[in-house]
């Protein structure tokens, strides 16, 4: 359950949340009740701060959906992977087909202009390659969508190479990461 918890609070934040693009009016202090029952270790104080910070970037009907579901699950429930799936299909589909685009006219641009691949090839075979990751993504605030994709469409050809090149646009979008956090993904 704890899993299922930190994974409502985190689920879109490590990626690497129709519409909904609304700050949840969830309680943060009962799902980490919720959480702390479930799981006696947990540092309340920080799992509301985490909550909080989640609601200001996952949509708000994917964030309320996942926590209404959560918040009605025993502890010792294996349904958490059905409250996600609901959860993430209020994220409306094609969301984060911007940022997508984005990324690929980058890659596009960055490769010289050359060769066979369009933008619409590269957005096609980048979605099928994220397969149910891009739910994830979808999950993001409008806002923040936009702003990874301002961020890429600054980095340099160079900084597009590196395996990790969406970090520092996730860290300047108030998105955390592992580093951030020092929290592995659940």
């Amino acid at each position: 359950m704890k899993k299922i918890m930190l994974f409502a609070v985190f689920s879109a934040l490590l990626c690497g949340c129709g519409g909904g693009d609304y700050i949840s009016e969830a309680d943060c202090q009962a799902l980490c009740d919720k959480n702390l029952e479930c799981d006696p270790d947990t540092n309340v104080t920080e799992c509301v701060a985490e909550c909080e910070e989640a609601k200001q970037l996952i949509r708000g009907a994917v964030f309320d959906a996942m926590t209404d579901c959560v918040l009605d699950l025993p502890c010792n429930s294996e349904q958490g992977e059905a409250c996600l799936e609901a959860a993430m299909a209020k994220a409306p589909s094609g969301a984060s087909d911007g940022l997508i685009r984005t990324m690929c006219q980058k890659q596009i641009d960055c490769a010289g202009g050359t060769g066979e691949m369009t933008v619409s090839a590269c957005v096609a075979a980048a979605k099928e390659q994220a397969g149910e990751y891009l739910e994830y993504l979808n999950a993001f605030k409008a806002t923040v969508l936009s702003c990874l994709s301002s961020c890429v469409s600054k980095l340099s050809c160079t900084d597009l190479e590196s395996d990790d090149f969406m970090t520092p646009c996730m860290e300047q979008c108030g998105i955390p990461t592992d580093e951030d956090t020092n929290n592995p993904p659940p």
